[in-house]
């Protein structure tokens, strides 16, 4: 009887622990902290909090295990499980800058240095690295798709170009590939929209792997950073990164005196090599940053309302042993809300992990490896589910496989 009583206790524990969770603010401003890392020790499993400060924390969680929260800029906090509040206050760290260190440009400048010396901290030769993807496509609290690539990236030097702010190339190749749809909530969606878009809506086209092809992600960022008249610049501080001391620079993106959008750079404090970069979009409306005016002219009069608002986005730098940044991690968490015949309430939810192995073959690289986008998923052949394999994948998260398990 004790061993059964002690059973039901251990079943309704596994319960409660796979059902909880977390949230995490800051405890000045009192706002919820999104991308937030909680890290699982000994399993070494991860998550980050989402646009509402919460994380769902994975449903092998034991009492004894070590739970670390951690986000860049605040002080780290440590619990063990069984210990572990429901909700988190990090406090942001004081930053004071060595008395003995002279920085007399100007915040700005040093996102300008980062750039110059791009090809000599990350991207000095070609290679190429295999890159674990995944992406979920949420309509209304259900996956409209779920999908997950094994890709080999092609990543090389574009020294030559005539755009000022485009630093490399890189052409992703598919070795494998996993999807799911709902097929039912995806004619649902074609039907909201209404027929002269639903008609013509390839779901395909839908997909953020068609907009993201390795590090030219920092391309974008960087033409960003350095375009735009309308970031203010702030030091903070001396952060350490992975070992590493980096400056700790924030921009603010105004517009007509609205601060839109935070960015976050960490840059090395001698070699001015990206570490990490952090964008978080404020609650506004920022639609206008994703449509051009003739988008929104043509939705407009077809009668679809489309808001963009809070975002976040990162991406996480670590040291090859060929001695170049690479990129690690990439996170993207972008909520859409389209208004027609019905609300859908969108998220498209984008992360990799790349593996840290770079192979540096001579092989000379460029459009012999690479695939059209658009056309990637017409004729692929879709495999089953293989991210357990690569020790660099994803763990999937409580919520992931509940989502999944109500797929149709």
């Amino acid at each position: 009887m004790r061993n059964f009583v002690y059973l039901i206790f251990l079943c309704w524990a596994n319960s409660y622990w796979s059902q909880i969770k977390l949230s995490i603010y800051d405890s000045s401003l009192q706002i919820p902290l999104v991308g937030a890392s909680v890290l699982i020790s000994p399993q070494n499993n991860i998550c980050y909090s989402q646009l509402d400060g919460t994380a769902i924390l994975p449903s092998n969680l034991l009492a004894t295990d070590s739970i670390v929260i951690s986000s860049l800029g605040y002080e780290r906090k440590v619990f063990l499980a069984v210990h572990l509040p429901t909700k988190v206050l990090l406090s942001p760290k004081k930053y004071i800058l060595p008395s003995t260190t002279i920085r007399p440009i100007a915040p700005r400048d040093y996102i300008q240095r980062a750039f110059d010396s791009f090809h000599a901290n990350h991207l000095s030769k070609s290679f190429s690295q295999s890159v674990f993807y995944r992406e979920e496509f949420i309509v209304n609290d259900q996956y409209a798709r779920f999908q997950e690539m094994d890709l080999e990236v092609y990543q090389f030097p574009k020294k030559d170009d005539s755009r000022p702010y485009y630093i490399s190339g890189s052409f992703p190749k598919v070795k494998q590939f996993y999807k799911k749809d709902d097929t039912i909530l995806m004619n649902d969606i074609k039907y909201s929209l209404g027929k002269i878009v639903g008609k013509k809506l390839n779901f395909n086209y839908l997909t953020g792997y068609s907009y993201i092809k390795g590090v030219n992600m920092l391309n974008f960022i960087f033409t960003q950073l350095l375009e735009s008249k309308d970031i203010q610049y702030k030091l903070l501080g001396i952060e350490n990164i992975k070992g590493h001391n980096a400056l700790h620079i924030q921009g603010k993106y105004f517009k007509d005196n609205i601060n839109y959008t935070n960015i976050d750079v960490y840059l090395e404090e001698n070699s001015y090599a990206v570490l990490h970069v952090a964008i978080t979009a404020n609650d506004e409306n920022l639609t206008k940053q994703f449509l051009d005016f003739k988008t929104r002219t043509l939705l407009w009069l077809v009668g679809i309302k489309i808001d963009v608002k809070k975002y976040y986005s990162k991406l996480q730098f670590t040291k090859s042993r060929e001695g170049l940044w690479v990129v690690e991690d990439f996170l993207l968490m972008l909520p859409v809300t389209i208004r027609k015949k019905k609300t859908l309430d969108m998220y498209v939810n984008i992360g990799y992990r790349m593996n840290p192995l770079l192979n540096m073959s001579a092989k000379p690289l460029g459009y012999s490896v690479y695939q059209e986008n658009q056309h990637l998923f017409d004729s692929q052949k879709i495999h089953k589910r293989f991210s357990e394999k690569l020790g660099y994948s994803i763990p999937l998260l409580p919520a992931q496989i509940d989502r999944l398990d109500r797929m149709r």
